[in-house]
């Protein structure tokens, strides 16, 4: 009985470390602001150059009509606006919620979002964030609507 709960007590321990060890978000890590704002309704994310709309569109249906909204898009002198990945618009919600936005003011909750990786897998949703292990994790949550927020390049 006493080596169960040894047992039981060593493995408490080293979940807990492993937990305190996982952080593997820009929110866990805290740090400098990675968006900054460009003026225009424009901010960039310093770290991969990524420009994003700050703005949203109407809520829209369907896959091609939230394509056409973001290839209409037209800020700061570019044209080449399009639908992010859903790896884009997770780091996007990671540096929102890890308050990472520096002058930056954009916001994405309550708002689901079209992405664009082809219309096949394109999708609409949300990352929802929940707290795990002391951290947060995130989950991708799928609607049958959302907004459009164009990224470039």
């Amino acid at each position: 009985m006493r080596i169960y709960s040894l047992l039981t007590i060593v493995g408490a321990v080293l979940l807990l470390q492993g937990c305190a060890l996982s952080g593997g978000h820009l929110a866990d890590r805290g740090g400098d602001a990675r968006l900054k704002a460009l003026g225009n309704g424009i901010c960039q994310d310093v770290a991969t150059g990524l420009m994003w709309q700050v703005g949203v569109s109407a809520n829209v249906v369907g896959w091609d009509q939230a394509v056409g909204q973001a290839s209409q898009v037209k800020l700061g002198g570019h044209d080449d606006w399009r639908l992010p990945t859903s790896d884009e618009l997770y780091t996007l919600h990671d540096l929102i919620e890890g308050k990472l936005t520096g002058d930056c003011v954009i916001k994405d909750k309550g708002l689901s979002f079209w992405t664009g990786e082809s219309e096949r897998w394109g999708q609409v949703g949300f990352w929802e964030t929940y707290p795990l292990c002391g951290g947060v994790d995130y989950k991708y949550m799928k609607q049958k609507s959302g907004v459009v927020r164009a990224v470039r390049p």
